[in-house]
């Protein structure tokens, strides 16, 4: 299995939450990991948010950014291209969704066989994905 994986399931990794263990399953489960060029800094930013909803402390957030990237060195990550970005506009429109979740759908519809699973905890990405033909698994 080819695992994408969307910035809110990546920072499943990172932080203890729900859908983390399910977050590692699909981790372990996959032969090769994929996402968006923007999952770093979508993934710092979801540290810094959780940080400031005091979701976790200093020393929490420290071990989750070290997490990262660790686990990033194994995404293989797509750049955004401008047929990426313009897909991505495409989708949004299509599908109602914010502009990183297009860009999410994009890539992986770009890349995607039939081994290609989205990994996301969006209920709107992963009803636009499964409406345009992209496998996911929802945590």
């Amino acid at each position: 299995m080819i695992a994408y994986f969307d910035a809110s399931a990546f920072l499943k990794l990172a932080i203890d939450e729900d859908g983390s263990d399910a977050a590692h399953d699909a981790w372990l489960a996959a032969q090769r990991r994929i996402s968006s060029r923007l999952l770093y800094p979508e993934a710092r930013a979801g540290l810094a948010r959780a940080r400031r909803m005091s979701r976790i402390g200093l020393r929490e957030l420290a071990t989750a950014r070290v997490s990262v990237e660790e686990y990033i060195g194994d995404v293989d990550l797509v750049d955004v291209t401008e047929t990426v970005t313009r897909h991505a506009g495409e989708l949004a429109e299509r599908y109602g969704l914010r502009a990183y979740d297009a860009v999410h759908l994009a890539t992986v519809d770009g890349v995607a066989d039939e081994t290609t699973v989205l990994v996301a905890t969006d209920a709107d990405l992963i009803r636009a994905a499964r409406a345009h033909g992209v496998a996911t698994a929802a945590l």
